[in-house]
Formats: structure tokens, C-alpha cells, sequence
């Protein structure tokens, strides 16, 4: 018994200290796959960097939306827009067959009820407009 514990160890150890029948990580197959790595990331940023803004792919009409505003509610309820920064995915908000859906949309549409109510306004309402981030 104890002679077969002793060859299984031996055995063990030997093919553990074998050398490795590929080719060592310091040779030129391993500097071909770095540089192969370090040319598609390259490329990558080249291509993110080519990407068109979304002002170039939206339409004129939607420009109000991406221009920047300065200002507090007062200035939201002169333009009749306020824009709310929501986290998509979850239950919080999403996209269902192409229309907004979610909690944060339910609380922004009771929002936007209470601030029109509040201001007495009929058909120049605020709207409230979500943006996914």
C-alpha cells in the first residue's frame, strides 16, 4: 500500500514539473497576439470617435430637446417642457412596443397632472419629457 501511495505522488509530481509542450508566453506568437489586441482597440476608439452626435441623427423639430437650459421650474413652466434625467431598465422605466412604460413614468404623468392643475393650465399644459440615460 504503502508502495502505491509513493508511485501516485511520484507520478503527480513528475507531471507536474513537465515542461509545457506550447510555446513559452515570451515568444513571438505571445508579441503578435498583443499587438493584434493593441491594433482592434485602436480601431475601436477610431470607431467610436466617427460615431455621429444626436443632433446630427435627429431631426430639427427635436433640437429643443438637446439644446442646454439654464434655469429653475419657473423657466421650465415658461418653455412648457420639463425634462427629467430617468434610469432606464427594471420596472423603473423601459420601452414597450416603442412607447415609454414603467414606475417613473406613472409618477412623472402624476406629476405633470398636479403642476397643470396647480398652475390653472388648460392648452398650454407642461409637459413633462423623460430622458433615459
Amino acid at each position: 500500500m504503502m508502495k502505491l501511495t509513493v508511485t501516485i505522488a511520484f507520478l503527480a509530481l513528475a507531471s507536474a514539473c513537465s515542461g509545457d509542450k506550447t510555446e513559452a508566453a515570451d515568444g513571438p506568437a505571445a508579441e503578435s497576439q498583443v499587438d493584434t489586441r493593441v491594433q482592434d482597440s485602436v480601431e475601436s476608439s477610431d470607431a467610436a470617435e466617427s460615431l455621429p452626435s444626436l443632433d446630427e441623427i435627429l431631426p430639427e423639430q427635436f433640437a429643443i430637446l438637446t439644446e442646454p437650459w439654464l434655469g429653475d421650474l419657473d423657466g421650465m413652466i415658461e418653455r412648457h417642457a420639463v425634462r427629467v434625467l430617468v434610469v432606464s431598465g427594471g420596472p423603473q422605466f423601459f420601452y414597450f412596443q416603442g412607447k415609454p412604460r414603467g414606475l417613473m413614468l406613472e409618477l412623472l404623468i402624476g406629476y405633470q397632472k398636479h403642476l397643470n392643475n396647480k398652475l390653472g393650465r388648460g392648452l398650454h399644459a407642461v409637459e413633462i419629457i423623460p430622458m433615459p440615460v
